[in-house]
Parts: structure tokens; C-alpha cells; sequence
């Protein structure tokens, strides 16, 4: 039987956080307007003056993706870490002496 991941929630609300700031990070990509675009030498001058909004898009999804791995990789570790335990309030508590 498999048990119960007692971080599922966390990990989905936090995994919605990343998705909704990779989400927000598109806004600030304008596309040139098409109706200007006539030939290639107009083409490659749109597309230079989109790139460094493109290339900043790129960087920080790169920087965004980055920390959600390891913030997957440090929930997945919670469960597995003794001295993680002191700070849950339940865990500090002595079980009732029988």
C-alpha cells in the first residue's frame, strides 16, 4: 500500500505559485505588428526589437524553473529528515505515558 503524502497540498499550492509566475512573466512580450511586417529586412528588425524582451522571458523562466526543482527536491526531502521533526508542533510533544 502506498502512503499518503502528508505535503501534497503544499506541494500543489506551491506548484500553482511557480505556474501562475511563469505565467505572468509572458505579459511582457509584445509581438511586432504584423501589418508593418512587408519583407525580410523588416522581419529581422522586429524580431532585434523583440529579443532582449524575449531573451529576459527566457533567463527568467530558466531562473524560475530552476527553483521549482529545487524546491521539489527539498519538499521530498521533509519527509525523509529526522531533525525536520523538532519544528512540526505534534512531533514535539511526548506521547502519553500509558
Amino acid at each position: 500500500m502506498v502512503e499518503a503524502n502528508p505535503n501534497a497540498r503544499l506541494e500543489a499550492f506551491c506548484d500553482a505559485v511557480f505556474a501562475i509566475a511563469l505565467t505572468l512573466l509572458i505579459i511582457d512580450v509584445r509581438l511586432p505588428e504584423m501589418e508593418s511586417i512587408t519583407g525580410a529586412e523588416e522581419l529581422w528588425r522586429a524580431l532585434r526589437h523583440v529579443a532582449p524582451a524575449a531573451l529576459a522571458f527566457l533567463l527568467s523562466f530558466a531562473v524560475i524553473f530552476i527553483t521549482w526543482v529545487n524546491h521539489h527536491s527539498r519538499t521530498a526531502s521533509i519527509n525523509t529528515c529526522e531533525h525536520c521533526r523538532q519544528y512540526h508542533p505534534r512531533a514535539a510533544r511526548k506521547p502519553p505515558a500509558a
